[in-house]
């Protein structure tokens, strides 16, 4: 597994519902970091990335996140997966 799939996963771990340890998923992050919510369209970046886990843990309070893909470049990790609560 390399560093950044590391760091993907932990801030997964973070987010995960019942945990939502908004401080750890966003020191995950670099001073750059950007987080795109493709079905609102919205960024969120710095201090916000931790709005993105308060607003997902209100609305899905027992959220998963699957990750099946995660392609690593030089500069950007771009993941895809899944969001589901635990029924």
């Amino acid at each position: 597994m390399s560093k950044s799939e590391a760091i993907i996963r932990s801030g997964y771990a973070a987010a995960e519902g019942g945990v939502n340890d908004v401080k750890t998923f966003v020191s995950l992050f670099t001073a750059d970091g950007v987080i795109l919510d493709v079905a609102s369209g919205t960024k969120y970046r710095g201090k916000d990335l931790g709005r993105m886990v308060d607003v997902f843990a209100t609305a899905f309070p027992d959220m998963h996140r699957d990750i099946h893909h995660i392609y690593d470049t030089s500069d950007r990790v771009i993941l895809g997966g899944q969001l589901k609560t635990r029924h």
